[in-house]
């Protein structure tokens, strides 16, 4: 089953004009109000496993946090306060189906643009204190009631309380403030600082993260994608010097550089850059990335699997990116097939897959569904 955005008293166009990085909003009744996919028991489940990054963190006064890490145990549970702690477990999605099914809702945002989604339980006056992100965040009350105050003033490195494992915000000068219910979803722009306190024992929050992505990372991408093209090896020509100062530079070297390097920047190789920087995957992820099928479906077996099984899944961790060009990457490498764009657009454009035997009478598309799935970049849906 695929989720989907129900978009109340603000609509997306308008979403989209007047928050999408500027200012938070909150979309009442945007998803269920009773999310069954995941229980608090589970999610101190995951945060025993040593693999999984998870963090408890207490407030023990106005401006005092504790910062634990796990993994945890059962005794670190057991001799928790009844009040004001926080656990928080980063890439449920990446563990968790039902999670990963949750992405179909954000269908209105790149699914190559996540991060990942953090899941946080907290207890009546649990928080993690006031502070502000590098990222577009979506968080979905999946139960219990949370306070949030929001501010976009002073937030700048140099505000934040000294002497705390967390980077959190001195001066928080509130300008917004909601509360929120289960099903609602609050949106927070890169650089607005919030702060959210659990107003009950059963706060269940999914953090659905968009990082910003920095001016070094898209020159670090360029760079890599030069390295194994062609493109890489164009020469500087050397402009004529006559005039200029034996020690000197000036435009005539600035136009000469950006000659050298305007082929890159033009589709298709910036495209291709930044399609193999945002698909490939991050060090957590690269310990979870899906290994060949031991024996692989054959073309005879595949309308029998189908048939058997009709809803198929994305694997957590895989990422697709199709470019303007009808070249689809697929965990950081361009996939060489011979299925058309049509198909291309179906695997990118899709977590929960629930027609795949539409391809079945074009050979070229049910080879290329029958090496998604022996590849296992599709999964079957076992719920």
């Amino acid at each position: 089953m695929s989720f989907t955005f129900n978009w109340t008293r603000i609509q997306q166009t308008g979403f989209f004009r007047q928050n999408w990085g500027q200012a938070p909003c909150v979309i009442r009744n945007a998803l269920p109000p009773e999310f069954d996919g995941l229980t608090p028991e589970e999610l101190a489940g995951l945060s025993l496993e040593e693999q999984i990054e998870s963090r408890i963190i207490l407030q023990h006064g106005p401006q005092e946090y504790e910062l634990r890490r796990g993994p945890f145990t059962e005794e670190d549970y057991a001799q928790l306060p009844e009040q004001n702690w926080t656990l928080l477990v980063q890439g449920v999605d990446r563990v968790v189906p039902a999670l990963q099914k949750l992405l179909s809702a954000f269908d209105f945002i790149p699914y190559w643009r996540l991060d990942d989604i953090m899941v946080s339980y907290a207890v009546t006056g649990g928080n993690v204190g006031p502070h502000y992100d590098h990222y577009h965040v979506f968080l979905y009350q999946m139960a219990g009631k949370r306070r949030w105050k929001l501010t976009s003033k002073q937030c700048t490195p140099d505000n934040y309380i000294e002497g705390l494992p967390l980077r959190l915000m001195r001066q928080f000068p509130v300008e917004l403030e909601y509360e929120v219910e289960p099903g609602d979803v609050l949106y927070i722009p890169p650089l607005w600082g919030h702060h959210g306190v659990a107003l009950d024992d059963d706060c269940l929050t999914a953090s659905i993260g968009y990082r910003s992505l920095r001016a070094r990372e898209i020159i670090e991408a360029l760079a890599d994608w030069l390295a194994t093209h062609p493109e890489g090896e164009a020469l500087f020509a050397d402009p004529v010097y006559q005039g200029l100062p034996p020690g000197q530079m000036d435009n005539r070297v600035d136009l000469a550089a950006l000659a050298a390097i305007r082929p890159v920047l033009q589709a298709p190789g910036l495209s291709h850059a930044l399609a193999q920087m945002m698909t490939s995957p991050d060090q957590a992820a690269v310990e979870l990335m899906p290994t060949p099928l031991e024996s692989p479906i054959t073309s005879e077996q595949l309308p029998e699997l189908l048939e058997t099984t009709p809803v198929w899944l994305r694997d957590s961790v895989t990422r697709m990116a199709l470019t303007e060009d009808g070249t689809l990457f697929v965990n950081g490498s361009p996939w060489e097939t011979e299925a058309g764009v049509e198909f291309r657009r179906w695997l990118s454009n899709q977590i929960v897959y629930e027609d795949a035997q539409r391809w079945l009478h074009s050979p070229a598309e049910a080879a290329a569904l029958r090496h998604a799935i022996n590849q296992q970049w599709l999964v079957p849906d076992e719920e």
